[in-house]
């Protein structure tokens, strides 16, 4: 009898532990399920519809405190000239009907757990808003939840926190009508008519490999007499000319015509990589203007253990064909970002 007790008595001591386990657990899936009801797993679409619609009716009433309303105020409280840019947004759109349409729905961020704060945001969304007389590309950031305690709404943290527009027929006309890319500085509040950039990745660039090259430039070319002059310029100190595979400046350079340079233009610069071998893989930042911002990647360098053709180079010439035929002297740039 003693016995069976014990035994009893030590079922229950196992049943105990696991029946607080499981209460433990139900109490943590419900108290989550709460948590990602309330803000983590509500449609972002929904999120920011709403928010398009409550700014577009806004809009209609020129209700300058129901614009501010939908702006992160933390963003904004202290922003020179936000009064101002509102009162502004209300004149650039014209026309009746204010509606929009959502074009795609951006990125997403999203922080939470035990540790605070916990937050939601969505980055690079595009709309347009469309009236009786115009259209407009709009991008925006928006935060959508924020608390510093746990569930507790911090109301002051969330909305828009960049809302950039541009009239379509102020934007490059040869950019998908899709595409928008805003305030390059991301500047916070209203901005008005930054005109979208170029993808570098969008068009077409090429390489042609020479067995010595440095770095230099960048260079525009607009002309054939230009391509001539680059010829002259840098025949002795560089391996100009044809190769056999190929892929010298030559064989890319004999390419554009009179034709070409009408409409168009070519971005040259030279990049090096020294001694260190094929493995080195530099990352150049890419600029041209205000309308092409990009990263690219050059890894075909002199490998001394091997003889495949494109990469007996201890350098490159990157040409790249330009959308648009741009200024000489515009701003142009070849940024190692990094170094190795």
């Amino acid at each position: 009898m003693i016995i069976y007790n014990i035994c009893v008595m030590r079922k229950c001591l196992h049943i105990l532990p696991f029946t607080a386990l499981i209460v433990f657990l139900l109490g943590f899936m419900t108290s989550c399920t709460s948590l990602f009801d309330d803000w983590l797993t509500k449609d972002q679409k929904e999120i920011t519809d709403a928010a398009m619609q409550r700014l577009c009716n806004a809009i209609v009433s020129r209700d300058t405190n129901a614009v501010k309303a939908e702006f992160r105020y933390v963003d904004i409280c202290d922003l020179d000239g936000f009064d101002e840019s509102v009162e502004a947004l209300f004149d650039y759109i014209t026309g009746d009907a204010v509606r929009f349409k959502r074009i795609s729905d951006g990125g997403e961020g999203a922080a939470f757990g035990v540790q605070q704060p916990n937050s939601r945001d969505f980055f690079g969304c595009r709309y347009d808003i469309i009236t009786t007389t115009d259209e407009y590309k709009v991008t925006f950031d928006y935060y959508s939840y924020y608390s510093d305690v746990r569930n507790k709404c911090d109301p002051q943290k969330i909305g828009f926190t960049q809302f950039d527009i541009i009239n379509k027929k102020n934007d490059r006309l040869n950019v998908d009508d899709g595409y928008y890319s805003g305030c390059p500085y991301k500047r916070v509040g209203i901005n008005f008519d930054y005109v979208s950039c170029y993808l570098g990745d969008e068009f077409e660039y090429k390489k042609a490999f020479c067995e010595r090259v440095e770095d230099f430039g960048p260079i525009i070319f607009n002309d054939v007499a230009d391509i001539d002059a680059f010829r002259i310029r840098y025949s002795d100190a560089y391996t100009l000319g044809s190769r056999n595979d190929g892929m010298g400046f030559d064989d890319f350079a004999t390419e554009y015509d009179d034709g070409f340079f009408e409409t168009h233009s070519l971005y040259v610069a030279g990049a090096f990589a020294g001694d260190v071998g094929y493995c080195y893989v530099p990352q150049w930042g890419f600029y041209i203007g205000d309308f092409v911002t990009t990263e690219i990647c050059i890894d075909e360098y002199k490998n001394d253990y091997d003889d495949y053709g494109e990469h007996l180079a201890n350098g490159v010439i990157i040409i790249w064909e330009l959308p648009v035929k741009v200024p000489s002297d515009i701003d142009a740039r070849l940024e190692r970002t990094i170094l190795s």
